[in-house]
């Protein structure tokens, strides 16, 4: 999900998967709703079957552009680690999709802002930014750190913030079975000196799998894939 002021308007963005309750993964949409005082109102569907084919994660700019990542064709292509994800570009001035980048393993969290794109490529280990050109297209990506198994991406002043998955066999076996845990840790990147810090870790006891990381008022609250509850905590005092 993103939100994007529009106006004195806020908009919610939500990827849906199997947005016509058809039992199937196999079509694919952004909702877009209007934030009210105590409710949602749907605005518009969006939909693109060649653009939006594994839409993981989206992020929308002030004009309304949106970047997604799609992360992989299926479950062959997760194994062999290929780099088969993508991420497409939908154009909010002209109302089309298109490709913009290829070639990623496993695209998964993303954060767009007006001069460029950060993109998580959890099978290719790293956090990536790609420049970003006036008509959106993406320039030649730079490896920004080096992480294994980074999720999704937060912005935190002038920093970004990472979850990891360090463990591959405990993440599976926790997505099968909810009793085994699998570490989380969460990082701070500082994308202008290509430094990362350890910012959370955890065996897995308090919470497992996390999947993102984000600081608000002064309190770090993490997601995770998995289980449907989050943890709150002290910001560490070197962020503050």
């Amino acid at each position: 999900m993103d939100i994007r002021k529009d106006g004195s308007s806020a908009l919610l963005y939500v990827i849906l998967h199997d947005p016509y309750g058809h039992m199937e993964r196999k079509e694919n949409a952004i909702a877009v709703y209007k934030i009210g005082r105590d409710a949602l109102r749907f605005v518009e569907l969006m939909e693109d079957s060649a653009c939006l084919w594994s839409p993981n994660d989206l992020s929308v700019i002030p004009s309304g552009d949106i970047y997604v990542t799609n992360d992989v064709p299926g479950s062959l292509a997760m194994y062999l680690r290929s780099e088969s994800s993508e991420i497409a570009f939908y154009d909010a001035r002209q109302k089309i999709w298109k490709i913009v980048a290829d070639d990623i393993a496993f695209a998964n969290g993303i954060l767009a802002e007006t001069d460029r794109v950060f993109v998580t490529a959890t099978q290719g280990d790293e956090v990536m930014v790609f420049p970003r050109m006036p008509d959106g297209a993406l320039g030649t990506p730079e490896t920004v750190v080096h992480v294994k198994g980074p999720d999704n991406l937060m912005r935190y002043k002038d920093s970004l913030l990472t979850t990891a998955h360090y463990d591959d066999l405990a993440f599976l076996d926790h997505r099968k079975d909810p009793e085994k845990p699998a570490p989380s840790i969460v990082f701070r990147i500082r994308p202008e000196i290509y430094v990362k810090d350890v910012v959370y870790v955890d065996s897995g006891e308090t919470i497992s799998a996390a999947s993102t990381a984000m600081i608000f008022q002064d309190n770090l609250y993490i997601s995770q894939a998995f289980d449907p509850y989050i943890v709150i905590c002290d910001v560490p005092v070197f962020l503050k």
